[in-house]
């Protein structure tokens, strides 16, 4: 990938789209990913159905 990103993590918008087949797997997927996020801080999570 040639796409540069901002230092900044502040200004890191992060995407989630969940399907809704298997929903209960999928959701401590994303869960889960938002808790690793959250941990490195400094992104902005919005999820999507």
């Amino acid at each position: 990938m040639n796409q540069h990103f901002p230092k900044d993590q502040t200004t890191l918008r992060v995407a989630v789209i969940r399907a809704r087949w298997h929903a209960d797997i999928v959701d401590q997927c994303a869960a889960a990913f938002e808790a690793e996020l959250a941990a490195l801080g400094g992104f902005a999570v919005e999820v999507f159905d």
